[in-house]
């Protein structure tokens, strides 16, 4: 049993592409192994492949310098998005791998001086409870994370009540875009705003 995540994942892009973005950062969810950056898989592949695709097939480029990783956690988020503006890099846009990370990004844009969502919008992945009462409230990807428990748990049950080697059904639970407040119109400007950092 899988969530939808690559689905999920072209829907957070779509919505960004629809608001006019085209200068996109991916802030993702750093591999296991160390130097492991090329070769993402499971849930991280999944979601960078459903950016990937919705870009690719709006004719948008996303540059390998475009996607950065950390630690999945507010502080990895924030340490990804002041890497890239340290880098040079002047997204209009946020997609975070987690809600966790992409909380950590509107933090670290706040500190740069930036406003989300009228310099910087930023969508989020898995709807946790925190999504809906940072400031402003995260756009996200809601994936059904009950659900997903109770479907688990059924199916091991249902294979312990089988004793055979059948081979459990495999369900695809579906995830849905939730628009809130942290996205809106790509900015008519470039923000090349230069902040205090100390």
């Amino acid at each position: 049993m899988d969530v939808d995540d690559e689905g999920g994942a072209r829907q957070a892009a779509g919505h960004l592409l629809a608001l006019g973005h085209r200068d996109i950062l991916v802030v993702g969810v750093e591999p296991p192994t160390p130097g492991a950056h090329s070769d993402f898989g499971g849930v991280v592949g999944r979601r960078l492949a459903g950016y990937r695709g919705a870009l690719r097939d709006a004719g948008v480029e996303l540059p390998d310098d475009h996607v950065v990783v950390g630690p999945a956690s507010i502080d990895g988020g924030a340490a990804c998005f002041t890497r890239a503006w340290e880098d040079g890099l002047r997204p209009t846009a946020v997609l975070a791998m987690s809600d966790v990370m992409a909380v950590g990004a509107i933090s670290a844009a706040g500190r740069l001086g930036l406003a989300v969502p009228a310099d910087l919008s930023v969508v989020g992945f898995d709807d946790i409870e925190l999504a809906r009462h940072v400031q402003p409230p995260l756009t996200t990807v809601h994936q059904p994370i009950r659900r997903k428990g109770e479907e688990a748990c059924r199916l091991l049950l249902a294979a312990i009540e089988r004793r055979d080697a059948a081979r459990p059904d495999h369900r695809l639970l579906e995830t849905r875009l939730i628009v809130r407040a942290s996205s809106g119109q790509a900015p008519q400007r470039r923000v090349d705003l230069v902040a205090d950092t100390d």
